[in-house]
């Protein structure tokens, strides 16, 4: 049975009759289906996220689009959720994807215009803002655009999660404080502008060679010494590798590089790494380790006055610890 209710102000009531075997628990679930935390466990089995997890006796990944306290359109599925949100976004749309408890990695897709990848929900719920306006700029110009937006939600396969891999990849992380991982975060955003937020050091685009919108969108903190930028994986995961590439619209001399820079690790290791100027990737390997978090920071630049220097992608490769 594939649950699929497009473009409805709410729950509807079918769920709570398919999950309910006596009033209590049909009160509690029509008041958490309206938006509320769970009080207890429905039905002797305790969840996370919403009580839409828990239909037809199955545990289900749900995805929502929310706007406030309405649900705009929903659809779930024991494994493999595909929604078709057939309305144009307005500010404020959320998409919020909810799994069944212990189920904290998933493959998801928020749009066709960005690459899925897989993702850690520490409490199995995920809750992303729709980008519009300004924030489109680091975008695909197709992303989140007109009437039909496909959203793609699996379960993570054993063999997906424990791969060798770059554990950064997030093209769905978003600026700010997030309930999902890997997330990227820095001190520091050159004006304010989206086209140079943090996120995008983590999206999968290694394109370099300019600045700006898309597909040259970076990590920028402008001219200045003290910056620091973060990768946080939200869990401990074993490491091994960083590969970085540098911002290089080096053409009329509008970039400058970071000739050097100090890596942090949740352990209080530091592994200090010098870089060239170049557009190419830049890799350093080093001895496995567990950490939760990578942190650049002292990014030197070569001589002043300083310049602008930026990072359009880190890739962090090493794989999850069991």
């Amino acid at each position: 049975m594939e649950l699929n209710t497009a473009n409805t102000p709410s729950s509807p009531a079918s769920i709570s009759d398919l999950c309910a075997t006596n009033r209590d628990e049909k009160q509690e679930l029509n008041r958490i289906t309206q938006g509320g935390p769970i009080a207890r466990p429905i039905g002797h089995l305790a969840l996370k996220g919403t009580a839409k997890n828990w239909v037809a006796g199955k545990l289900r990944i749900v995805i929502e689009v929310r706007n406030g306290n309405t649900i705009k359109g929903m659809a779930s599925s024991e494994t493999n959720v595909v929604y078709d949100h057939k309305s144009e976004y307005v500010a404020g749309d959320v998409i919020m994807i909810t799994a069944p408890e212990g189920a904290r990695h998933l493959i998801a897709q928020t749009d066709p215009n960005i690459a899925e990848s897989l993702v850690y929900l520490p409490e199995c719920v995920m809750a992303y803002t729709v980008p519009l306006g300004e924030k489109l700029a680091a975008f695909n110009p197709k992303a989140f655009r007109g009437s039909s937006h496909i959203i793609k939600v699996r379960a993570a396969e054993e063999s997906e999660i424990y791969a060798y891999r770059n554990l950064a990849l997030n093209p769905m992380d978003t600026r700010g404080s997030i309930n999902y991982f890997p997330h990227a975060k820095a001190n520091f955003v050159t004006q304010d502008r989206s086209c140079l937020e943090a996120r995008n050091a983590i999206d999968g685009c290694t394109e370099n060679n300019g600045h700006g919108n898309y597909p040259y969108q970076s990590w920028g903190g402008g001219k200045r010494d003290d910056l620091t930028f973060e990768v946080d994986f939200g869990r401990n995961v074993e490491i091994d590798k960083i590969t970085l590439y540098l911002r290089a619209d080096f053409a009329k001399d509008h970039d400058t590089y970071w000739e050097s820079m100090n890596v942090i690790f949740s352990d209080d290791s530091t592994m200090p790494i010098k870089l060239a100027r170049t557009s190419k990737p830049q890799t350093f390997s080093f001895t496995a380790k567990k950490t939760s978090w990578v942190r650049l920071v002292n990014l030197k630049q070569p001589s002043l006055p300083l310049g602008f220097a930026a990072l359009s992608e880190i890739e962090v490769y090493g794989k999850e610890t069991r």
